[in-house]
């Protein structure tokens, strides 16, 4: 963190780097403490800012824990080729290793634990990453079907989405809060990636 003392009403760079700076406080003691442990005290005395000052701006705590889980959603966003996964089977394996690698991005990863170790406690925490995943990871997916299959209802597409990210991410999700998770990334392969999206590509075109 910077020492510089700030007085005055910040100008729009420095408001940008102020709320990257309170942000990247913001992760690192929510990963170190846990969501229950950190306050917004805390946050607004180590990131050196007013308290009044992440009140106006996020809310409360749940505002600034959706506001770090979208920053590192959108941080994640700019490795995936999310926006143009390209047609057809191809695209899929594309967006496929997308999903995957950004799974495993050190916030995201840490993030997902945290939500297996407090989501039940805190429904709001559940509500949030819900919602920036349909934003980030969903929506697009819903899109890339609906390009390859014009005629499939709306609820087909939301489901295919929906059920995409389970098959492929299930072994993920089930082992993400053990000991060594980081260690599944070479289950991975490319090969694996390839075979599931083949069983769910000729899946869904069959159905």
């Amino acid at each position: 963190m910077s020492g510089m003392k700030r007085t005055g009403r910040p100008t729009k760079e420095e408001s940008r780097v102020l709320t990257g700076d309170l942000l990247g406080v913001a992760a690192e003691m929510f990963l170190d403490r846990g969501y229950r442990a950190t306050s917004i005290e805390a946050v607004a005395a180590e990131a050196r800012v007013a308290k009044k000052t992440i009140y106006a701006q996020f809310g409360g705590k749940a505002g600034l824990f959706r506001a770090v889980y979208q920053s590192i959603a959108e941080r994640r966003g700019k490795l995936l080729p999310l926006g143009d996964p390209g047609p057809g089977r191809e695209g899929l394996i594309r967006r496929a290793e997308a999903i995957v690698e950004g799974a495993f991005e050190r916030h995201a990863l840490q993030f997902n634990q945290l939500l297996m170790r407090e989501g039940a406690s805190f429904p709001e925490l559940q509500q949030i990453t819900a919602e920036i995943t349909e934003i980030h990871i969903s929506a697009p997916l819903k899109a890339y079907f609906a390009r390859e299959l014009p005629d499939a209802s709306d609820d087909r597409l939301s489901f295919l989405a929906e059920a995409f990210i389970n098959v492929l991410l299930g072994r993920y999700i089930g082992l993400v809060s053990q000991p060594g998770i980081s260690s599944l990334r070479a289950w991975y392969t490319k090969e694996r990636i390839e075979a599931l999206c083949d069983l769910y590509w000729h899946g869904c075109r069959s159905s």
